[in-house]
């Protein structure tokens, strides 16, 4: 999902990601009113932060993520 939404709005200019964002999962019939929105951004987050993706650990010690001085990119 990360690099499907990145594939979207990289060769996007600037000006145009300044924008209110509109969110359409494919397959999907849906309004942006909101919900789609914040569906959006609650997955993107789950799997931002999913151990497995790697781009955050899980600092116990602070009881807090961080960035992943490991990961590639």
């Amino acid at each position: 999902m990360i690099n499907d939404a990145l594939a979207q709005i990289a060769p996007k200019p600037t000006e145009e990601l300044k924008k209110p964002l509109k969110v359409k999962f494919a397959g999907e019939e849906g309004i942006d009113a909101g919900g789609v929105k914040k569906e959006f951004f609650q997955l993107m987050v789950k799997q931002l932060f999913d151990p497995v993706y790697g781009m955050f650990t899980y600092k116990q010690d602070i009881n807090a993520f961080w960035f992943n001085i490991a990961a590639s990119e």
